[in-house]
């Protein structure tokens, strides 16, 4: 009778677990077909967004994308990627409460990095410390240049508000300001 029990416990769990593998893999399936590279963006975040939410884990998520063979170097070369990444930033941080005038600083400096590295941070403590300094680096200096502008009474889109984001941000990159609050930030994530 316990062999038989054994036996029915290892037949469920790998049914579960070839369902689950195989649920993870369809929902990739409609991202291999889209071409233009703002939608695949959009799709990819809402894709992964609810993976997340049904209990995937960030290494579960990130096996499917890497076999669709996606050139992140290459996309993000492109000036329209560019703009389509900060779009989507935008979009989604304004989805969360962000103010649209910040969201778009922001968007503006998280659009250089790779999706994948701002999802990275809440994997585990090592992959947060790898990567949340240049992310708090982007940060600030976006709160940098919407402030900048703020305070010279330049709004946020401007030549004026550029060179103080750029020079800024420049200097910013080149501190500890970034791993100092990354510190902070991933011992608060990973308690």
């Amino acid at each position: 009778m316990k062999k038989i029990k054994i036996n029915i416990d290892e037949i469920v769990s790998k049914k579960l677990n070839m369902t689950r593998e195989k649920r993870l893999q369809e929902a990739f399936i409609p991202l291999s077909d889209i071409k233009e590279k703002d939608q695949f963006l959009k799709k990819y975040i809402i894709v992964a967004s609810n993976l997340i939410e049904e209990g995937y884990t960030l290494d579960e998520i990130e096996n499917p994308l890497n076999k669709l063979n996606v050139d992140w170097g290459g996309m993000f070369k492109e000036s329209l990627w560019s703009e389509a990444k900060e779009y989507a930033i935008k979009w989604l941080l304004e989805a969360f409460g962000v103010r649209e005038d910040i969201a778009k600083q922001l968007g503006i400096v998280l659009a250089d990095m790779n999706p994948l590295d701002i999802i990275r941070i809440f994997k585990n403590p090592q992959m947060c410390q790898t990567h949340m300094p240049h992310i708090s680096d982007a940060i600030v200096e976006a709160l940098v240049r919407y402030y900048g502008g703020k305070s010279i009474n330049a709004g946020t889109d401007n030549a004026a508000t550029s060179l103080v984001g750029n020079i800024v941000g420049e200097s910013i990159k080149k501190s500890n300001i970034g791993e100092t609050i990354s510190n902070i930030t991933c011992k608060i994530i990973h308690k």
